[in-house]
């Protein structure tokens, strides 16, 4: 009897010294997860926003602040790169950027950048994500980039349709036009279009803006996101599929 009980003791404090050991192990495993995964996540964060540089320059030394907007760097004005042509004229193949400036005043092109057809945007790529006119490491956003931006500044619980044909994502458009939060900073630029006859003319600036994106729905039409001015908006977005030949604002995005 006294020899089974000896050695149940024994098997209580090695049991004990065990269980001890087991609690010291995890106390001093946890902060060092903890801290590994500290560094870890700072190590993102300085990144991120590395890899976002505050300017860019165009091949015409125009310089352009940028912005980050969620995951995405994307300039912080419309692209004003090329040559100014009339209004009336449209831009062709000949291995030079030409832009229209609403007008035909060089001061908007100044404070709101070109006005370009896809075409001459995309510098006749129809690749999605091509480089078109932007600086290199930079691109036309695709649709789906630019629905990305809207659905992360989106209010919570609105609806954003990434495949809609109208308006949606309240109210992240009063978040990209000018002085909104999200540093964008959206002119209402107008345009430039001949959907009404065969001769261009311009229309709606200080109103609207259409910003081009690279995807194309046909062989005449491509995406591009629509801002204005209209109460009924509420700050929502239009998605549309419109006229390669329309001239409509560039904002490039990073690589």
């Amino acid at each position: 009897m006294i020899a089974i009980s000896i050695l149940l003791l024994g098997i209580v404090f090695l049991s004990g010294c065990s269980s001890q050991q087991s609690v010291n192990q995890t106390q001093t495993t946890a902060p060092s997860l903890i801290a590994q995964n500290q560094a870890t996540n700072q190590s993102s964060v300085t990144s991120a926003n590395i890899a976002c540089e505050k300017q860019v320059k165009d091949i015409d030394n125009n310089v352009y602040e940028t912005v980050k907007v969620g995951t995405q760097c994307w300039m912080a004005k419309n692209m004003n790169v090329g040559v100014k042509i009339d209004g009336i004229i449209k831009p062709s193949d000949d291995k030079k950027i030409e832009k229209w400036c609403y007008g035909n005043k060089d001061i908007n092109c100044d404070s709101d950048g070109g006005l370009y057809n896809w075409d001459e945007a995309m510098q006749y790529s129809t690749k999605e994500g091509a480089q078109g006119i932007c600086p290199s490491g930079w691109h036309i956003p695709t649709d789906a980039e630019q629905y990305i931006l809207e659905n992360f500044l989106k209010d919570s619980g609105k609806t954003c349709d990434s495949s809609r044909h109208d308006i949606d994502c309240a109210s992240a458009g009063k978040k990209l036009i000018s002085g909104g939060s999200s540093g964008m900073n959206f002119p209402f630029a107008g345009w430039n279009s001949d959907w009404n006859s065969n001769s261009y003319s311009f229309g709606d600036h200080g109103l609207s803006t259409e910003i081009w994106s690279s995807s194309e729905t046909n062989i005449a039409d491509a995406y591009s996101r629509g801002l204005d001015t209209g109460s009924d908006r509420h700050g929502e977005i239009i998605r549309f599929a419109n006229s390669k030949t329309d001239g409509y604002s560039v904002r490039c995005i990073k690589d």
